[in-house]
């Protein structure tokens, strides 16, 4: 599949302070890729130099094969969503005016907007009766970021950048626009570039994650082969480290992926096995396991993942102990 966006040897210094040094990534047309880190890290400096609110202090960013540069400014950001997690909606506009503004700038028709707006707000549902005329200070955090998600896809731009949007939410909000990124992906197949410090969250979104620490890409893989194959301590330390507090809140599905072999998900389906989602956590399945050898755990969209049973949950904690010793 062809690159929708590559840097080539790219390096970033804010005076003497060099943030990104000699980085190489592609990054695939219609994939959902993840930059990872912590604070610090790299990788909103990154991110900003897709759509050149950076600029590279060397090196090149091409977007579709073409140096991001050479791309009119306008038009190389009208191919590109923004959302933020300062969500940084228009105060003095209505929802539908602010979901409808980039289709206005690029010439929609005007009898088409309001169409147009009431149909992507039903689609995360929101009443368009109910909201469309209501202004930003009159919604939740979370219908705001809808409201900041909508307004980025408005236009159905083949890229969209996400620069930790969700991070000050409430888990449950966050969970809930989580799902909302994969489902407008599934319908747009868009190509979407996430930051996030949360790599769980990473794990949930991406095809791939790309996992930076000082200026540097480490890593960029499945979420499969980071589990199982880490190129390094930092890449090993940072996956299991994000495993919940309370162990019986860590995802199953961080358990699937550090266990399942990596040549393929057991696809054999057992019969009368109980069934588990993959944002289900421990807790959930150890009360499966105490009257059943096997759990499957099934996707958002209801497809199997694999198996995990017993001795699979031992080994992945056995792991974590040893890390923490």
């Amino acid at each position: 599949m062809a690159a929708a966006i590559e840097f080539r040897n790219i390096q970033k210094a804010f005076g003497d302070n060099t943030v990104i040094s000699g980085m190489d990534m592609s990054i695939r047309q219609g994939e959902r890729f993840v930059l990872v880190g912590s604070s610090g890290s790299g990788k909103t400096t990154s991110l900003k130099m897709i759509n050149r609110l950076e600029q590279p202090t060397g090196g090149q960013v091409l977007i579709n094969g073409k140096k991001a540069e050479d791309y009119p400014l306008q038009e190389l950001r009208w191919m590109m969503g923004y959302v933020l997690q300062q969500i940084a909606l228009f105060p003095n506009m209505t929802v539908s005016q602010n979901i409808s503004l980039i289709p206005e700038m690029k010439g929609t028709p005007k009898n088409q907007l309001q169409e147009m707006a009431d149909s992507l707000l039903k689609r995360v549902g929101l009443d368009p009766v109910k909201y469309r005329n209501r202004y930003p200070r009159e919604l939740s955090g979370g219908e705001q970021q809808r409201v900041g998600i909508l307004r980025a896809i408005s236009s159905k731009p083949p890229i969209v950048l996400m620069d930790e949007p969700f991070s000050a939410l409430d888990p449950i909000s966050r969970a809930s626009l989580q799902d909302l990124v994969l489902d407008i992906h599934e319908q747009l197949h868009n190509t979407i570039v996430f930051v996030t410090h949360d790599m769980d969250e990473a794990l949930k979104i991406g095809d791939r994650i790309g996992i930076m620490s000082e200026g540097q890409l480490l890593q960029a893989a499945c979420p499969q082969e980071i589990a199982q194959h880490p190129v390094n301590n930092f890449v090993r330390d940072f996956f299991r480290g994000s495993m919940a507090k309370n162990i019986y809140d860590t995802p199953v599905n961080k358990v699937l992926l550090a266990t399942q072999p990596l040549n393929g998900l057991a696809k054999e389906r057992r019969e009368d096995v109980p069934v588990l989602a993959e944002n289900a956590v421990l807790r959930d399945l150890f009360e499966k396991l105490s009257t059943n050898n096997y759990v499957e755990i099934r996707d958002r969209s209801g497809q199997s993942q694999g198996y995990l049973d017993r001795q699979k949950v031992l080994n992945y904690l056995s792991q974590n102990e040893e890390q923490e010793d």
